[in-house]
């Protein structure tokens, strides 16, 4: 078993990159699959340390390997301060996949986390009693009280709610969680550090709370992004023992999440009230069918909700299971973009240039 101190300076040794121009946290994720042991980046000769980066496939690894190598001292200085505040001052834990608190669930899942930031209540992630209540940001009037109807026999029963903390269904479901005072896990798609979106902060902090946790995997001060909130959907559906997808389009976040529930062999089921609407946020309904997964109607058929969850999952058919994320392909379409932008960018600076100088004459 490793040393609380090799954990801790490994820790600070994923902030103290996390700090350098240029490196995010799919680089980093990339280097510690390369290398776990990042505790030793410190005492690293820049050799060593670009083989490292090389290693790692980390796009422009020359120039961000030199750049780390010449300024980390500051970095480590900077990054023991942050790692100081994080967790006496903001009271949030940094958890490693190796720490007793690191949820085994999402040990085992594709493209697994190997860390967590968490704001409250870390201890309910291991739980056997978490399920997701998901669903789009644009619902009808209907979804949001299925989706409170649902939470509310759901928290009665003891249940852990997981949503997301967006607008829409998770609101709906995070705030009737903290209403009765249950239990809730959001998982967010930007850093920990950021209250996003605002509207939803008053409920993220009641549900700190009630002994809830608020759980990210990206870095702490990191912004949003189309990509990020799509790859934290596999944590929502990989805490979770059953997945509710309230309402969502084919190509929304919901589905996306369903996909992810279906690579990770989860069970997941639909509910509606009464009858499902032609709405396009019920396209999902369809899908469900399709994929042989129940359906129940919350207002005739609720015990048969509460009883599918606590059997055990149907064999369905599933489509291969694979990783819905590859990450080097990700990372050079995200690069191949900012190479876009920056060539736009510079074209835009020469075209001024010469305007002026026309303007000039």
């Amino acid at each position: 078993m490793e040393s609380k101190d090799r954990i801790v300076s490994r820790k600070k040794a994923i902030i103290a990159l996390s700090q350098t121009k240029g490196i995010g946290y799919y680089s980093i994720r990339q280097l510690y699959l390369a290398q776990k042991n990042l505790e030793d980046l410190r005492d690293l000769k820049f050799n060593e340390l670009l083989f490292l980066f090389k290693k790692a496939k980390i796009k422009y690894a020359d120039s961000l390997a030199n750049d780390f190598f010449i300024n980390k001292e500051k970095l480590f200085e900077k990054a023991e301060s942050v790692y100081f505040n994080l967790i006496n001052k903001r009271k949030i834990s940094f958890i490693l996949e190796d720490e007793h608190l690191f949820p085994q669930s999402l040990k085992i899942i594709p493209d697994n986390p190997f860390w967590l930031f968490a704001e409250g209540n870390p201890e309910i992630l291991n739980s056997d009693k978490i399920v997701a209540v998901v669903g789009t940001r644009h619902p009808t009037p209907k979804g949001i009280r299925i989706a409170q109807e649902l939470t509310e026999h759901l928290v009665k029963k003891d249940y852990i709610i997981v949503s997301g903390l967006a607008l829409g269904i998770d609101e709906a479901a995070h705030s009737e969680t903290n209403k009765l005072k249950g239990q809730g896990i959001a998982v967010l798609g930007v850093g920990i550090n950021l209250p996003f979106p605002a509207k939803t902060y008053r409920i993220r902090k009641d549900l700190v709370s009630n002994l809830g946790v608020v759980v990210s995997e990206y870095m702490i001060n990191d912004s949003y992004s189309k990509r990020s909130f799509f790859w934290r959907n596999r944590i929502q559906s990989g805490l979770s023992k059953v997945i509710f997808p309230i309402q969502g389009s084919l190509n929304s976040g919901t589905t996306h999440t369903i996909k992810f529930a279906e690579t990770q062999k989860k069970k997941i089921i639909g509910v509606y009230l009464n009858e499902i609407e032609d709405k396009p946020q019920n396209e999902i309904f369809g899908y469900l069918n399709k994929r042989g997964c129940p359906i129940y109607d919350i207002n005739s058929e609720l015990n048969e909700i509460i009883s599918a969850i606590k059997s055990e999952k149907e064999e369905i058919n599933l489509f291969e299971q694979i990783q819905l994320f590859d990450f080097e392909k990700e990372m050079k379409e995200e690069e191949a973009k900012k190479d876009v932008k920056r060539k736009k960018g510079f074209f835009k600076f020469i075209q001024s240039f010469f305007m002026k100088i026309k303007i000039k004459r």
